[in-house]
């Protein structure tokens, strides 16, 4: 997958102006939300080893 460029760091970053870049917001939403669904699952899990 291919997220809007390819750099050594892999950065991906809400910082451009939505007004140079109208595509991006919606998607750096899906991006973030995905990855926050994410961490949240796993720590959901972690909990329950735990127990």
């Amino acid at each position: 997958m291919l997220i809007f460029e390819a750099d050594s760091t892999a950065v991906v970053h809400n910082m451009d102006s939505p007004e140079l870049f109208p595509y991006k917001p919606p998607q750096m939403r899906k991006i973030f939300d995905a990855f926050a669904a994410m961490l949240c699952a796993r720590a959901g899990r972690g909990q329950e080893h735990a127990a």
